[in-house]
């Protein structure tokens, strides 16, 4: 039960951090170029 647990706390805020982190570089220079 503790192996299931750890994997799902790190994957949880991983993925969702890292998503908005380089889709927020990647937006303004697509918006600012335009």
């Amino acid at each position: 039960m503790q192996l299931r647990v750890k994997p799902k706390r790190p994957l949880g805020p991983t993925p969702v951090k890292q998503l908005p982190a380089l889709q927020a570089p990647y937006d303004t220079p697509l918006a600012k170029a335009p």
